[in-house]
Order: structure tokens, then sequence, then C-alpha cells
């Protein structure tokens, strides 16, 4: 799935995201709303494989969130 709009593109995660993504689930300030629990690189780049895996065996899974800008 792809969705874009104006300024945003959602899509799926992939491993280019990581170094990103990675600092997002690191952040204890974004993490308190999820589970209270940081995530180091490594659990985040197996986290991006689960839902690459997701992707293909159920055809959904978390999504990333672009600016196009």
């Amino acid at each position: 799935m792809k969705l874009e709009t104006e300024r945003l593109v959602i899509d799926h995660l992939t491993m280019p995201d990581l170094d990103a993504f990675a600092a997002i689930e690191a952040d204890e300030q974004v993490r308190r709303y999820i589970d209270g629990k940081t995530r180091t690189r490594a659990q985040t780049a197996d986290y991006i494989g689960s839902m690459l895996q997701s992707y293909e065996t159920r055809g959904y899974g978390r999504y990333a969130v672009r600016s196009k800008a």
C-alpha cells in the first residue's frame, strides 16, 4: 500500500528507514506512550524485518509516514 497526500507519503517501512526509525524507537518520550520500553538499533532492525515479513504473509503491517519535503 502506498498513499500520498499533498505533503505526505504513507508507505511500507524499509531497511533504508532504519536510521530514522531507530532514533524514534530509542526516544523515551515517544516510547512512553507505547510500552515504555525503548528499542536498540538491532531490535529496531529486527522489528522492520518482522514488518517486511508481515507485509508478505498478512498483507499489512506498520507503515512509515514521510514528508515529501
